[in-house]
């Protein structure tokens, strides 16, 4: 019996855990560069499609750490669109900070590096906007 339930719940667990892979991996990535937080850059707009990529990007904004406090913040870099959801995200060589479209005051902090490295490749040619 108890035997059985274990392996009730690990079943569980590895369908959940593959049908958040396949759903992350169906998620629709835009990238635009930023004017404000209501205005994008005509013609900005990038999609990732690799799933590499994809899958780089959708780790560092699911990883990304929550800072304590409110705050009031600059005008964003980029807008992301990640499926129905839109976030705003400040990005360097050195740093990222990310903000929930839903929650403006709340940022959270992610690994800039792996985020850099697949806007780097969306823009290439081009100088990031800082």
């Amino acid at each position: 019996m108890k035997k059985n339930i274990i392996m009730g719940f690990i079943a569980i667990l590895v369908l959940s855990l593959v049908g958040v892979y396949i759903s992350h991996n169906n998620e629709t990535i835009k990238i635009y560069e930023a004017i404000s937080f209501s205005k994008i850059k005509k013609g900005s707009m990038k999609e990732i499609t690799d799933l590499t990529d994809k899958d780089v990007f959708l780790s560092a904004f699911h990883s990304a750490s929550k800072n304590a406090g409110i705050v009031d913040m600059d005008i964003p870099n980029y807008k992301v669109k990640l499926g129905m959801k839109t976030y705003y995200l400040w990005i360097d060589e050195n740093s990222g900070v990310i903000v929930d479209g839903n929650d403006t005051h709340t940022t959270y902090s992610i690994e800039a590096q792996d985020v850099y490295e697949v806007i780097t490749k969306l823009y290439r040619g081009k100088e990031l906007k800082r």
